[in-house]
């Protein structure tokens, strides 16, 4: 893990995320998929602020279904889960702003490679061990957001609760 990391530190000044434009619209989506289609409105109704926290919730639920995939043997499933957070991983590391907040940004690329790194390493040795401690990495990081937007004066996101993996099934 990148050394001397504080996330409630790195989130004082964080970085922005661009939004993302090339999501699917109603139309090309299955009537059936309403999950689906208020995850998007989530992503098109979201501040940059909120748009940081949807990506670290969906890097855990996603993981989340890796694990499950391990445990159950299924290694399809794994593999997709771990590919899903590895491409939501890759974007957060893509739009970070290095000229807003060098130091922040610098940090938080070291972070978001280690992760991938691990999760390469996971997928290829269907290490359960390393899936568990992303998630309680990127745990700690969606934790500190929420800290840090809480403050006064910082960015302003609606309390969410403490994730579990057990919470979304995707």
């Amino acid at each position: 893990m990148p050394g001397n990391f504080s996330p409630k530190a790195a989130f004082r000044s964080a970085g922005e995320l661009r939004p993302v434009n090339n999501l699917r619209s109603d139309s090309d989506m299955d009537p059936n998929q309403t999950s689906s289609r208020y995850q998007q409105s989530q992503v098109l109704s979201a501040g940059r602020e909120q748009l940081l926290l949807l990506a670290y919730e969906g890097i855990l639920r996603f993981l989340g279904r890796a694990h499950r995939g391990i445990q159950q043997g299924d290694y399809r499933e794994k593999h997709i889960g771990i590919s899903r957070a590895q491409t939501l991983i890759l974007e957060l590391r893509r739009t970070l702003d290095f000229s807003a907040s060098p130091e922040l940004a610098h940090n938080l690329s070291r972070i978001y490679t280690y992760l991938l790194e691990e999760l390469t390493h996971a997928d290829g040795e269907d290490d359960d061990s390393r899936i568990q401690h992303i998630i309680h990495l990127v745990s700690e990081l969606r934790e500190a957001w929420l800290d840090v937007s809480q403050q006064p004066g910082g960015a302003r996101v609606a309390p969410a609760p403490p994730y579990t993996p057990s919470d979304q099934q995707q």
